[in-house]
Formats: C-alpha cells, sequence, structure tokens
C-alpha cells in the first residue's frame, strides 16, 4: 500500500500535466484563430478596394450604348417610349371598338388595371389618385387596383388619363396594366 500512494501521487501529477498542456494548447489555437480574424478584418478593406476596382473595370469595359432615354416632359416618370406604346395601345383599341359599331363620342364606364408589389405604395397611389376624382376598387388578385372613370373614347382626356395613372403608378413602385370598356352601340 506504501508503494501504491506515491504511484498513485505520480500518475495524478501526469494526469495533471497532460491536462494543463492540453488546455494551454486550446488557449494557443483560440488566440491563434483571433488572431486570423483580426487579420481578416484588417484586409476587409482592401478586399472591398479590389472589388470596386474590378467592378469598375467590368463597366468601363462595356460597350457604350448610343440608346439615351428621354423622359416624357408632361409625364416625367415616363420615358417617351413608354407614352408612345401606352398611345398605340390606345389607337390599337380605339380602332377595335369602332370596327365594333362602337359610337366613341357616348360617354361609358372605363376601367384601368393597376398592380403594385407592395401595401404602402399601394396605399399612397389610392389617396392621389382619388384626389383627382377616380373611383378605386380592389382588383382580382392581392395589390391590384381597378380605377374607373366615365369617359367618352374619342377625346385626348382619355388618353390623359391613361397616361396619368401610368405616371403615378410607377411614381408609387407599381405598374399600369391595361385599359378596357365595353362597346356601347346606338
Amino acid at each position: 500500500m506504501k508503494k501504491i500512494i506515491p504511484a498513485l501521487a505520480v500518475l495524478g501529477g501526469v494526469a495533471a500535466f497532460a491536462v494543463y498542456k492540453l488546455k494551454k494548447e486550446e488557449k494557443k489555437h483560440v488566440v491563434d484563430l483571433d488572431q486570423g480574424l483580426l487579420y481578416d478584418e484588417e484586409n476587409e478593406d482592401d478586399i472591398l478596394e479590389n472589388s470596386f476596382k474590378k467592378a469598375e473595370t467590368e463597366v468601363q469595359d462595356l460597350p457604350e450604348h448610343n440608346d439615351t432615354i428621354t423622359m416624357d416632359n408632361e409625364y416625367p416618370s415616363l420615358t417617351s417610349t413608354e407614352v408612345e406604346n401606352l398611345k398605340n395601345e390606345y389607337n390599337t383599341k380605339v380602332e377595335e371598338l369602332a370596327s365594333e359599331g362602337d359610337i366613341l363620342t357616348k360617354e361609358r364606364p372605363v376601367r384601368h388595371n393597376v398592380c403594385f408589389y407592395n401595401e404602402v405604395d399601394l396605399e399612397h397611389f389610392k389617396k392621389e389618385v382619388i384626389n383627382r376624382g377616380f373611383v378605386i376598387s380592389t382588383g382580382e388578385e392581392p395589390l391590384n387596383l381597378v380605377v374607373l372613370h366615365i369617359s367618352p373614347i374619342n377625346t385626348e382626356k382619355l388618353v390623359d388619363n391613361i397616361l396619368y395613372l401610368a405616371s403615378r403608378a410607377k411614381e408609387n413602385k407599381g405598374t399600369y396594366k391595361n385599359w378596357e370598356t365595353k362597346v356601347i352601340y346606338g
């Protein structure tokens, strides 16, 4: 028994020394990791700067575009191309109505369809157009609106309403889809 106690003491000392060495190695590993993180944070600015330089070079390498986007004078949120497209759609629909025998001078309900990506923009649009005298109802899908008013078809007023609604929709991050009406006979 006298021999076992010193042997246990030696074994306990060896075990304590082993635990001490393991803890010391663990602390050293943690310190090395921390140093690596500090090194990464110091180089983060260099990495970002290099990324910006690379992106700038790629943009400079893009071919030049001769196409310039011109905004419409009366509806500055719409491009001239968008205004032309809306006017062409109007003319096409008027021709369709006329070919069906519509009396274009008669007033009738006109329905405009507009959609949005969020409720905030939708509500802001609603307030603006209601103040201008339009009637608003919900569309078939969430975040879609139907804008109603009474108008004859052969007037510039309808084109102005289309462009106004398309412009207000775009300014409120929405999309003007189309307009529609029913054929009015004699």
